[in-house]
């Protein structure tokens, strides 16, 4: 049976699928458990930056080259990797955690870098996905 790229999540929910987003999204969370402190460079919200953006930067890339994948990749590259590479959590807490050390506007700062670079890397993904696929 050959799977249809009918959207971005229609991959059949089949054991073998669910196992791929399941040890994909290890991978990813792994990755990050490893280069989060690699990049934090003395504040931990930098190397949640770099793994946010590194997982933007690919999740444009495979949003732009969807229609190649099928379904079942496409949702455990997603889904999987992309989703424990990045974590909203964590920026959060850190977000959370420089505002009660009385960071005050200042602890936004994370955040506001954080969806600015993920918005500007995903855009870079999708126009290098786009020009492979060209």
């Amino acid at each position: 049976m050959t799977e249809k790229p009918d959207g971005p999540f229609r991959a059949p929910l089949a054991p073998a699928v669910l196992a791929a987003v399941f040890f994909a999204g290890c991978a990813g969370a792994l990755l990050r458990g490893v280069a989060t402190p690699l990049f934090s460079l003395g504040a931990p919200w930098v190397g949640t930056l770099v793994v946010n953006t590194v997982a933007c930067l690919l999740i444009g890339v495979l949003f732009a080259r969807r229609a190649v994948l099928p379904p079942s990749v496409f949702l455990a590259a997603t889904a999987g990797f992309c989703g424990g590479l990045s974590t909203f959590s964590r920026l959060a807490a850190d977000i959370a955690e420089g505002w009660r050390g009385g960071g005050g506007l200042a602890a936004l700062a994370p955040g506001l870098v954080s969806v600015a670079l993920g918005l500007l890397a995903v855009a870079l993904g999708l126009a290098a996905g786009r020009r492979r696929a060209g």
